[in-house]
């Protein structure tokens, strides 16, 4: 069900609907161009050297390697309707090789290359017609009822496998049958015209092609189906035409054939169409896998360089290894925390409350901590730059402040406040019941951080405190349309 609402949705599609916008004028034109001929198709025609042979060449040249794409499709989406239409289009290619040599002055001047029964080439040819017709609408029958089966991979080559072979059994039959019994069933041509189960038989072909049509333009409408029934018009086309000329070499025969010529190119050209189509596409792709190469170069080199003056810092400041090893390696955490945030939001801004949480988890407990204020976006360069400063004042609070005591307690709020030019965020840190401060907490890398990033990248504001009964901060920045426009690749 899942894949039948899919094709329709399909049909809704632009590609579709300008398939069946030009399905319609192609199958308007062609009849008009059949009303137009049938009044001359009885009269004589000449006898055109080579038309059997350019007929059978163009149809064997596009509707073979028609029928091969739509078996390649079929192994990628293995629908019934696609073996059913890839066997129809083998079947039409094939009966090419036997009519060509049953039908008198195709190759040789009123000779035929293969003798036999004289009614073997009607037989072969009213095959050929009837063949392709319920074949095709055996898979138009599939494709509206929304038939579906996934095969696995081995039964899909399987199905190819057997469809093949049930077809060159069936042309290889109705050969033999043709040139060795044709003239032991009922005549299909009594030179020159063809008889009443000729016709019969041709018009029954037509008809189911007929139908096709009509089902592929009220209910199915995708854009392979909908190039199918410009095919199928000019057939139906062909075989009207040629049955209002009654006989061979008419003028209703000859135009026929060409007919048909330009029916076994409409299928062929849909494929070179999607083939040139997925062309465009790998080029605009490859572009912008190109554009996202040389960003992630550009995201990497910037976080490479903050690393490195995050661990340069980290050692002028750390008196031992030990100390120099946890210190780093707790803020390329907080930067990779904060990048995961960025991440899981599509870089488009991290929501300042997720933040705060986030840096401050490690610590938590049920009392120790108090967040409140509405949720603010922050954008990438933003959120980077609180992430770092929330870090360090968590940090300091955990080996220091207040969150290294039994009791302590960390408080932060937030508020946004308006101004002329947009609004500014104003958050506050306040610890409480922690040790008494040490003077030379006063002086570090973190602290320096806390101090001079967000002037420096943000042009905000901060006050930090080292009260004797707890640390204290506040940090302000401006936010709104111009923080939101900043570029999170800096």
């Amino acid at each position: 069900m899942r894949e039948a609402k899919t094709d329709r949705i399909s049909a809704r599609s632009a590609p579709a609907h300008s398939a069946f916008t030009i399905s319609i004028a192609f199958i308007c034109t062609y009849a008009i161009f059949a009303l137009a001929v049938i009044p001359l198709a009885g009269n004589p025609g000449p006898k055109v050297p080579g038309i059997g042979v350019l007929f059978a060449a163009t149809v064997l040249a596009t509707e073979l390697p028609t029928s091969v794409l739509l078996f390649v499709r079929f192994r990628a989406n293995p629908h019934w309707s696609l073996l059913s239409l890839g066997s129809a289009f083998l079947f039409s290619a094939l009966m090419v090789v036997p009519h060509l040599l049953t039908f008198p002055g195709a190759v040789l001047m009123d000779q035929k290359l293969v003798g036999g029964s004289q009614q073997a080439s009607s037989y072969i040819f009213v095959s050929w017609i009837i063949g392709f017709a319920l074949l095709t609408f055996i898979s138009v029958i599939f494709e509206t009822c929304a038939s579906r089966r996934q095969f696995a991979l081995e039964r899909v080559d399987r199905a190819v496998c057997a469809a093949v072979s049930a077809v060159s059994v069936v042309v290889l039959s109705v050969t033999l049958i043709a040139i060795l019994l044709g003239d032991h069933l009922p005549a299909l041509t009594k030179e020159p015209r063809w008889t009443g189960l000729n016709r019969f038989l041709v018009l029954t072909a037509t008809a189911l092609i007929t139908g096709s049509i009509a089902i592929i333009l009220f209910s199915i409408r995708s854009e392979l189906f909908l190039w199918l029934a410009m095919m199928l018009t000019a057939v139906a086309v062909a075989q009207v035409i040629s049955g209002a000329g009654g006989e061979r070499y008419t003028v209703g025969w000859l135009v026929a054939r060409l007919t048909w010529i330009i029916s076994g190119c409409v299928l062929f050209l849909y494929f070179l169409r999607q083939f040139a189509s997925q062309q465009s596409q790998l080029v605009v792709s490859d572009r912008a896998l190109q554009a996202t190469v040389a960003e992630l170069d550009h995201r990497v080199k910037n976080i490479l360089a903050e690393v490195a003056v995050v661990a340069s810092s980290t050692r002028q400041s750390s008196r031992s290894i030990d100390e120099f090893l946890q210190s780093l390696n707790g803020r390329i955490q907080s930067m990779a925390a904060a990048h995961s945030l960025l991440s899981k939001s599509g870089w488009q801004g991290v929501g300042l409350d997720a933040l705060v949480r986030n840096e401050l988890a490690p610590y938590a407990t049920n009392k120790n901590i108090t967040i409140s204020g509405a949720d603010i976006i922050l954008t990438a360069a933003e959120t980077r730059a609180m992430a770092k400063v929330l870090h360090e004042l968590a940090t300091n609070a955990a080996k220091y402040g207040a969150l290294s005591i039994p009791g302590g307690q960390v408080s932060v709020n937030w508020d946004r406040k308006s101004n002329g030019n947009g609004a500014n965020l104003s958050l506050v840190w306040q610890e409480l019941d922690g040790p008494p401060v040490k003077s030379e907490a006063q002086s570090s890398y973190g602290t320096n951080l806390i101090r001079n990033l967000i002037p420096h990248e943000l042009g905000g504001k901060v006050d930090l405190v080292f009260a004797s009964d707890g640390v204290s901060c506040r940090i302000e920045i401006p936010i709104g349309q111009h923080s939101r426009g900043a570029d999170w690749r800096n």
